[in-house]
């Protein structure tokens, strides 16, 4: 019987990483092709049930880690010793809450954008149980995950901590990316619950949650891929880099491609001039 967890785990672990990776690839010929085209619709609607297996697949061996974390990790955990077990624990605990948010955010992020697209001509529509059961998920994670990160800076500055104050840096990850989610979350449901700002505001969303998910993927890849098999150390604050670097990049390119169309749909508002005052400087004192 203890062999099932192992299994079943390996089956999660390598079919979620060959799908990100497929997902990662593909996750470009989208943004670079015609948009509403054949190439753009045919690889986005693949990239669509990749992105959905991986966040699933992420989110269930992130709640089963932190639920369990033993069983999870199996023949590893049986190995080692009882010295070392609760710094192991802590590793698991700190990655796995964190993929559990960004499984989340692929999820949310790719129900909303494609629902986004769907409702184009009926906003009234965006607003469905299941959308909203699942930014409301991600939302509750995301305010978990920063509770998480700031209740370990305390134990640490307390020291109560498993790890010493000069790896507090790492705390710093979950409170981020989490406050990023927080307001990611809480915009997202206020968009769904408002009128729609503009005609075109639609094609903005999509644009928005498709590159979060690309977000999502390429966080993943860095932390959980590239910096785990390269030889490569990072000591200090540069740990942060991985984690923080594809939003650091990510949001304001997609601050900028959003103005982009924004512009070219003429929606973009303009500056008052200096020859038409703002109204509250034209009222009479």
């Amino acid at each position: 019987m203890s062999e099932l967890p192992d299994l079943l785990h390996r089956a999660l672990r390598y079919s979620h990483i060959t799908c990100a990776f497929a997902g990662l690839v593909l996750f470009w010929i989208p943004i670079f092709a015609a948009k509403g085209g054949r190439l753009h619709i045919r690889v986005g609607t693949i990239f669509k049930f990749l992105a959905y297996y991986v966040g699933v697949t992420g989110l269930i061996s992130s709640i089963w880690c932190l639920v369990h974390t033993p069983s999870f990790v199996g023949a590893e955990w049986r190995t080692v010793s009882e010295s070392a077990a609760p710094y192991l624990l802590e590793k698991m605990r700190f990655l796995f809450s964190i993929l559990g948010f960004l499984s989340l955010g692929v999820v949310s992020g790719m129900l909303f954008g494609i629902r986004s697209v769907r409702t184009r001509h009926d906003h009234s529509a965006l607003s469905s149980p299941w959308l909203l059961f699942w930014l409301g998920a991600f939302g509750l994670w995301s305010i978990g995950l920063t509770i998480f990160g700031i209740w370990n800076l305390v134990l640490m500055y307390m020291g109560r901590h498993l790890l010493p104050v000069a790896a507090a840096g790492r705390y710093l990850i979950p409170i981020v990316l989490g406050s990023i989610g927080v307001f990611g979350a809480f915009g997202d449901l206020s968009y769904i619950r408002s009128p729609r700002p503009s005609p075109m505001a639609w094609w903005y969303t999509h644009m928005e949650n498709m590159l979060g998910v690309g977000i999502g993927f390429h966080t993943a890849f860095m932390v959980f891929g590239a910096f785990r098999f390269l030889p490569i150390e990072l000591a200090g604050a540069w740990q942060l880099l991985p984690w923080l670097l594809p939003s650091v990049i990510g949001i304001p390119a997609s601050h900028f491609w959003i103005r982009y169309y924004k512009r070219r749909f003429s929606e973009l508002p303009s500056a008052p001039s200096a020859e038409q005052p703002q109204a509250a400087n034209a009222r009479p004192s």
